[in-house]
């Protein structure tokens, strides 16, 4: 897996637990 989208996966997968959190 290309650096690039792990990056791109993990920040959607944080922006999906600030949501939730919120």
């Amino acid at each position: 897996m290309d650096e690039k989208v792990a990056a791109e996966l993990i920040e959607q997968i944080r922006s999906i637990d600030a949501l939730l959190e919120a």
